[in-house]
């Protein structure tokens, strides 16, 4: 079975950031900054976790999105392959961009 974050087209697409950990990028689906766990796999550890949220608030986009009011939602509904979370609510472009 392919997994649509593992495939050639998916690591050709821009990541802001990338580590042996995790990667940031936009969500293929809707768009958002998101960040995967490079592992298949549902439960990393609360480390890992905290690493890829900061990776995350880190590395979203910078000043295209607004990291103010945006909020980490780990919800891995779509891909059930790879914990992942994205960040959500930050009201598109960063005000005064």
């Amino acid at each position: 079975m392919s997994c649509v974050l593992c495939d050639e087209r998916t690591r050709k697409s821009k990541r802001t950031y990338d580590d042996s950990i995790c990667f940031v990028g936009r969500c293929p689906g809707c768009g958002d900054p998101f960040v995967v766990w490079r592992r298949h796999g549902r439960a990393p550890t609360d480390w890992e976790k905290d690493h890829m949220k900061a990776k995350l608030l880190l590395y979203a986009g910078g000043e295209e999105f607004d990291l103010v009011s945006g909020e980490v939602d780990a919800d891995a509904k779509e891909f059930s392959g790879h914990w992942h979370a994205h960040l959500r609510g930050g009201g598109g472009p960063a005000a005064g961009s």
